[in-house]
């Protein structure tokens, strides 16, 4: 018996990896395939795709990037 090794994918809205050959939870959206661990992350990309397409952005690193650059209107934060 042969045992196919897929490439996890991430999910964009959580971070998860995924598996796309097993995950039921799939979009296309702006000439990309997109997998979700659950509805309920499918359901947040479907409300806003555009946040969550971002190439170089995922999951909880992209809500704390938005939340900082909200915090500080778009300047770096001051590290001293």
């Amino acid at each position: 018996m042969e045992r196919q090794i897929h490439k996890m994918k991430t999910d964009p809205v959580c971070g998860r990896k995924v598996d796309p050959h097993a995950s039921g939870f799939a979009a296309f959206y702006d000439q990309r395939d997109f997998y979700f661990c659950s509805q309920g992350c499918l359901d947040h990309f479907h409300q806003d795709g555009k946040r969550y397409a971002r190439k170089g952005l995922r999951g909880l690193w992209s809500r704390y990037l938005d939340r900082v650059q909200k915090a500080t209107d778009g300047k770096p934060p001051c590290c001293h």
